[in-house]
Parts: C-alpha cells; structure tokens; sequence
C-alpha cells in the first residue's frame, strides 16, 4: 500500500517542547504509511509519519517515525488476535543459538510445544487506564485474568514489548536497568498453576537453555509452602538455594488495583564460589533475578483487601535481555547483542572506541542504546513527544539523548549535526524480529 503524502503545513500544531513544528519543515517530505495490527485487547490503528529537524527545537532533539494515531471502531477487549504464524529464522542451523533472536523464539517454541498459542506483543499504549505505559505482559490479558473477558484460548505466550521510566535515573549505571525491554512470558487462563509453571520454568532454565542446576536459586513468598515443597520436593532445589521472601519482593501486583498474588524468581549466580552463608538475592553484583511466576490468583481493591479471583491463573515474566546476558557471558544486559550494536553506532558518530573508553564515557553511550531503543518503539506505537502524558516520557528520554550525545561529541549526517536519526537506523534495522512493522510504519525523506 502506497504511502500518503503530506504537505508541511499539516504538520503545524504538533507540538515537541515549547514550539510548534512550523517552518523549516517546507523543505520536506514527510510519507505516512498506514500500519493495520491488532493485539488481544486493542482495536486496530494506523501507524504514521517520520520526519525530524533539530533546529527548531530548543533541546535540538527530532521525531523519527512518529505517528498519529487513529482508532478504527471501537477498542475491544475480546481476545481476537491471530497467532504468530511467520517464522523469522529461515534456516536454524545458521542461527547462533545464544542470540538474542533465539532465544526469544526458543522460548516462544518451548511453550508452543506445550499447548501454549503464541501471540503478538500488545502496543506500547494499554487499554488500561490505571498504567501509562505497558510496563508488562500480563496486561493485555488483564481482563481476561478479572473475568471481564471471556478465554479464548487456555495458556498463551508472548514475547512483549515493555517500558518502564520508575527507574530511567539507573540506567547505563547498573548491570540490568532499562527503560525499553523485552518480556518472554507464559500464561495459564484457569488452566495449569503452581506445578506445571514451576516445573517448566525449570525444564526451560535447565534444559532448553542449559542453565546450571546450581547455579540456580528460588524465592518464594514467605507464607507460600506450597510453592516451596514444590521446587524441593518435586524439582529438587535444595532447601538452601531457596529463600523465603517478604511482601516487597513476591508479591507481585499490577497496579494499586488488580490482579495479584504470591510470585516466585529464578535467579542466577555469578559468583557460587562465595558460599551458601548470609547470601543476599538482592546483590547485583553477584546474583540477576531472569525469571519471575506469578501465581495470580487475587484482585486487590480499592481499599487494599484481597479478593479470591473466580480462577487461578499464571502470569510469568523472562528478562530476554538478563538471560541473553547469562548465556552470552557479557558483563552486562547492554553488551548483549539486543543493544551492543547500537551503543556502537553511538560510539562510531563519536568516534570513541567503547572497549577502551572510561566508565563514565561507557555508561553515556548505554543511556543513548536504551533511550533510543524506547523512543523508536514508542514512537511506532503512536507516542508523539509532548508536554503531558505518554507525550512527555518521550520527551524527557530525546532530551536526555540529545545532552549525552552532544557532552561525548556525537555527531550525524543530519542538519546541525542531528545524531539521533542514525542511531535510530540502527534500532530499526534490528527491530524485525521485535516488531517486524517498524520499518513499514514511516518513512523520512530529504
């Protein structure tokens, strides 16, 4: 389908920062292609535009792929999305088997195998109107999970875009924070519980992934015996390996209302020469928490009670990131190869060598592979920069980009220097097998 063009003054009103997109703009063309995808609780929309010009704004940041959008009937939270059928990997024999692709698609296929229907990844944008953002991948089956929407299908998976800015200010510091992620999960609507999730979860850690056995420690909620007898006495983690944990850290809510309940985590250990003894789970520079079961199985309410939902139901979340940083034995999620190649475009623009570059000049160029990870996504998924809403949390990270790239010295082909678009060439040429309509969803044209 041919894109629509758009003359320039269409384009007024659309606001980034305090002025308007006016002007400097006459020299463009901005092409809008119509996107069509749906997701187990949205209607359908059309995915548009990309244009930038740093010049007119007074951070210097740009809009690449950015997108009205508009909404096609009613939203619906009826499960009606089709499965993902279209397999990306055409010859596996080929396929390293620790990418960050295969691994994403191992854990699709692991639960395929299962009885699970793998699903796309909702938008960035909920239905939901108790969250800003989708921040992870049970809430496009949050009505399914309160009842509010009848199951169509038992146990599903997905691989789901997430974003979450609570801690943007960790980013590029720590080994694991991002504002843009990928969440792997399995769900159980009614159907398996405890048992089947934590017998797979191991089965896919183990086996699948050959993850060391002792390597490997379990949280549980403290009052969730349950849960523990099952990964001692059935999965045969030793009772050492097995910490009981407060409300803080399994108990797992989606929101100040909403489905809940008690959650159990995998976590891996880096360091197993230090000993069984006062072991903190909480130590990042020994331990990473990579898988999380929640078994959902309350509705907290407005006034903090619990409430037994009708059925029990599972809701898990795998870091594709961590796990990709423990089976490709890099030091850190932002040198795996879901972000590495584009901290070094960052680094090429700036012309900084990232293996020899200082601490701090490292953690610069892992906030700009984060932040335009997230503006690229948000912005397909119809996120314009704002001064308000979801609007100022693209904002804020192009800002936040644009100050980091100009203190390293990066610098782009575009107009005054503009960087940004060509590291997000880069997010996108890597973006098919996350979003495989990124690339059809805009086009920029000077």
């Amino acid at each position: 389908m041919g894109g629509l063009k758009l003359p320039p003054q269409t384009l007024h009103g659309i606001h980034c920062g305090r002025r308007p997109l006016t002007a400097p703009f006459s020299k463009h063309t901005f092409t809008i292609q119509p996107n069509y995808s749906s997701s187990i609780s949205t209607g359908f929309a059309a995915r548009n535009v990309a244009l930038y010009s740093p010049s007119i704004f007074p951070c210097g940041y740009f809009i690449l792929g950015g997108a009205r959008e508009k909404r096609f009937g009613a939203r619906s939270t009826k499960a009606s999305v089709q499965p993902v059928t279209e397999e990306l990997v055409e010859d596996k024999t080929k396929e390293n088997p620790v990418s960050g692709d295969a691994i994403r698609r191992r854990f699709l296929e692991f639960y395929a195998s299962r009885s699970h229907k793998v699903l796309p990844s909702a938008s960035l944008v909920p239905d939901d109107p108790t969250v800003l953002l989708t921040i992870a991948g049970m809430l496009q089956f949050k009505p399914i999970f309160l009842g509010k929407a009848p199951r169509q299908v038992p146990r599903a998976t997905t691989a789901q875009k997430c974003i979450r800015t609570n801690d943007v200010e960790n980013v590029g510091r720590t080994t694991r924070h991002h504002t843009f992620f990928e969440m792997l999960g399995n769900f159980s609507f009614g159907d398996y519980f405890k048992k089947e999730a934590i017998k797979w979860a191991w089965e896919l850690s183990t086996k699948e992934f050959g993850l060391p056995a002792d390597r490997l420690w379990v949280s549980v909620y403290e009052d969730d015996d349950e849960a523990f007898e099952i990964w001692h006495d059935e999965v045969g983690v030793p009772a050492e390996h097995i910490k009981r944990m407060g409300e803080e850290d399994n108990f797992w809510t989606s929101g100040a209302t909403g489905p809940c309940g008690p959650c159990s985590e995998l976590y891996y250990d880096f360091h197993p020469e230090r000993g069984y003894k006062n072991t903190d789970l909480g130590d990042d520079s020994r331990f990473i928490e990579f898988y999380n079961l929640v078994f959902m199985q309350y509705n907290k309410m407005d006034d903090g009670s619990l409430e037994p939902l009708k059925q029990k139901n599972i809701d898990t979340g795998l870091g594709l990131e961590r796990l990709a940083r423990i089976l490709q034995k890099v030091p850190n999620n932002y040198e795996t190869d879901l972000i590495y190649p584009i901290i070094e475009k960052a680094a090429e623009l700036a012309n900084i060598s990232y293996a020899l570059a200082d601490d701090r000049t490292k953690m610069n160029l892992k906030i700009i592979g984060d932040h335009l990870r997230a503006i690229v996504y948000l912005i397909s998924d119809g996120v314009l920069p704002s001064n308000i809403g979801r609007g100022y949390v693209v904002r804020r990270l192009i800002r936040r980009a644009v100050r980091i790239g100009r203190l390293l010295g990066v610098s782009g082909g575009g107009e005054d220097g503009a960087f940004l678009p060509a590291i997000a060439e880069k997010v996108i040429e890597m973006s098919p097998h996350i979003d495989p309509d990124v690339k059809a969803r805009g086009t920029w044209h000077s």
